[in-house]
């Protein structure tokens, strides 16, 4: 009786290879067999199987895990600087992709469970890898790119687990040449949007300011009375309320204090001690989302609007003679604000 309960063990692998596994292994986990020998077996059938390179805590991790919530609004890291536009639609392409992952995820996670389980898994098609692996490769280039512009993103980085593992149950050569860095995301640099000029008609400038806070950074104390008279007869930033600083510094101490938090400053970029620069990078450090336009006597040319853009700037508009000599000073930087405010919002 023994010899031959040795023999029926001895073989049992050997049958299991041309029976479904899912049978077996169900009539051996049922059986009173010791545990000891259970998993001798078990192992053994797993032997027999071409796919045996399995991740089992995967199926706890991240098959079973729901993708973590959007706990609150994407951050940006302090080296990325972009445009009301470029946050725009890097916030519309965010959305889009982790929708797309969840689609994804649906579709593939009956897949990758039973990959993920030794006794159950099987041999991939050729066809089945392709179709596959032209949905996870992009998918995981354009979560990475997203990934890194943000700090701690829970969301982005279970999903570039995810896929990851994905890769590696069906491919499991092609996992290692999934990039870790990749360049990230942004759209083109757009020099005509940066220098804030209208491309369409705009309506009564109260419409778009009423009720916002503007600020004005300038050490010219002249220019920045000038400016205040202009705002009190309504002919600068109409139903908006502005404030002017002189010194950056004394700027950045106002600008601390919870309630004052306006929607556009204009800032010159020579401050004597300071500059426009210090005041943008600070602020965006800070968290500031919103406008920041440099107010300048350089000429707009697009490299100079890039080495504002890198430092955090939304717009420019030039003192030069050249640019605002077609259009009124006054009238230009409040459509400039205005310009700015609607591109914001779309």
């Amino acid at each position: 009786m023994k010899k031959w309960a040795f023999l029926c063990f001895l073989f049992l692998p050997l049958v299991c290879t041309a029976q479904p596994k899912k049978g077996f292994v169900q009539l051996l986990r049922n059986s009173a067999l010791p545990s000891k020998i259970q998993q001798n077996l078990q192992r053994s059938l797993a032997r027999t199987h071409i796919t045996n390179v399995r991740s089992p805590h995967a199926i706890q991790d991240l098959i079973f895990t729901p993708t973590p919530a959007v706990s609150a609004r994407p951050a940006f890291k302090e080296d990325i600087v972009l445009s009301p536009t470029q946050r725009k639609d890097w916030l519309n392409r965010y959305e889009q992709t982790l929708a797309d992952f969840e689609q994804l995820k649906k579709e593939i996670n009956p897949l990758l469970y039973y990959q993920s389980i030794a006794l159950e898994s099987r041999e991939v098609s050729v066809d089945e890898k392709r179709h596959w692996l032209s949905k996870m490769v992009p998918l995981y280039n354009q979560l990475l790119s997203l990934y890194l512009n943000t700090t701690q993103n829970a969301p982005l980085e279970y999903a570039l687990a995810y896929l990851r593992y994905g890769v590696a149950m069906v491919d499991p050569f092609l996992v290692a040449t999934l990039p870790t860095f990749t360049k990230p995301y942004a759209t083109p640099f757009e020099t005509n949007s940066f220098f804030l000029y209208p491309q369409e008609a705009l309506p009564e400038p109260w419409v778009d300011l009423d009720g916002k806070h503007i600020v004005i950074v300038n050490d010219d104390a002249s220019l920045l009375e000038h400016f205040e008279h202009l705002a009190d007869i309504g002919v600068l930033f109409p139903s908006a309320t502005l404030h002017t600083h002189g010194d950056a510094t004394q700027f950045l101490l106002w600008m601390q204090h919870p309630t004052h938090m306006p929607d556009i400053i204009f800032t010159d970029i020579q401050l004597g001690e300071s500059n426009g620069y210090y005041i943008a990078s600070r602020l965006r450090e800070r968290g500031y989302q919103g406008a920041i336009i440099a107010l300048t006597s350089y000429t707009e040319t697009e490299t100079y609007a890039r080495r504002l853009a890198q430092a955090g700037f939304d717009g420019l508009v030039s003192l030069d003679d050249q640019y605002y000599s077609k259009t009124p000073f006054v009238l230009r930087i409040t459509q400039a604000a205005q310009v700015y405010l609607r591109r914001s919002q779309k």
